[in-house]
């Protein structure tokens, strides 16, 4: 798929749990390097303003004019009210009017949307999802993301508010960054393996490869489990043509992916959807986001 567009200088904005990347198109053409910035910089009072220096800043390095302004979330946005919220790692964006407030300052048209919708656009436009008539995007990294997308359109209801990282799992009352107890985030991301890193006085790199660590080795076991039955949850909800599953932790060193995917089909229905489901990797890295941009701007969708 072309990383070319008509449209002009477009800056590309994934808000992470743990890093912001920022990419960008010139005159339409995608460029190949990314910037990344701590989060910890949006964790501020004035995250809004900060927010648009940190953009501002990165234009004006590059000698770039704004046209447009695409902003991947973490969490859920209201696009009719222009309300942002249940951004759990980044709460001080959350509230009312982001969308105007970032046009108005940057002087151009903004355009916000759910983070793991914009990779998993990207996926469906030029990556592991071309032309996937229903897939659900699954990310396991700082947080549990997910989204689900049906004719490449981001707008169905169906794919409206999905916050599946937050399904109920266990009965063990462990506290959950969104408030609650019990979210399969809170057994299954990377807040989990930082734990288990300091548990066993590991590096969370390194927590895969690490060797003679039996006791390690089966909490590890048991957390690939655990975001083996969140897939198997969704595919049995939704009954998708394909899962696509990314975020960092798959890609860390020594992570099990064929042991995540057997223990998906172990827990689904046989034969159907055990032996239909395609489960893909997410495999356009840092680029998903562009082909994500590419593909909104595709839609023109007049919400904007």
């Amino acid at each position: 798929m072309s990383t070319e567009h008509e449209t002009g200088n477009v800056v590309v904005l994934d808000l992470g749990g743990t890093s912001l990347r920022l990419g960008h198109m010139r005159q339409g053409v995608a460029c190949p390097d990314f910037q990344r910035i701590s989060s910890d910089r949006l964790r501020v009072d004035n995250a809004q303003q900060v927010l648009v220096d940190i953009i501002r800043e990165y234009a004006t390095k590059l000698e770039l004019k704004l046209d447009v302004v695409v902003l991947g979330l973490p969490g859920m946005i209201d696009r009719q009210q222009d309300t942002f919220t249940h951004c759990n790692n980044i709460p001080q964006l959350e509230g009312q009017g982001l969308q105007a407030s970032l046009s108005a300052a940057l002087q151009c048209r903004v355009i916000l949307e759910q983070d793991i919708m914009l990779q998993l656009l990207g996926e469906w436009r030029g990556g592991s999802a071309q032309g996937s008539p229903a897939v659900f995007g699954v990310y396991f990294g700082t947080g549990i993301g997910a989204a689900y997308l049906v004719d490449g359109d981001p707008y169905a209801q169906s794919a409206a508010g999905l916050q599946a990282g937050h399904i109920p799992i266990m009965a063990q009352g462990k506290p959950c960054v969104c408030g609650n107890t019990d979210c399969i985030e809170a057994y299954a991301c990377g807040h989990t393996l930082l734990e288990l890193a300091l548990k066993h006085s590991c590096s969370v790199e390194n927590l895969f490869i690490e060797k003679d660590n039996p006791a390690l080795s089966a909490e590890l076991e048991t957390f690939v489990l655990y975001q083996s039955f969140m897939i198997a949850t969704l595919v049995t909800l939704f009954v998708p043509d394909m899962i696509v599953v990314g975020g960092g932790i798959p890609q860390m060193a020594g992570y099990p992916q064929d042991r995540l995917i057997s223990n998906v089909r172990k827990h689904l229905r046989k034969p159907y959807p055990a032996d239909s489901i395609k489960i893909q990797w997410a495999c356009l890295g840092n680029h998903s986001t562009l082909q994500g941009a590419l593909a909104l701007l595709d839609l023109n969708d007049p919400i904007y």
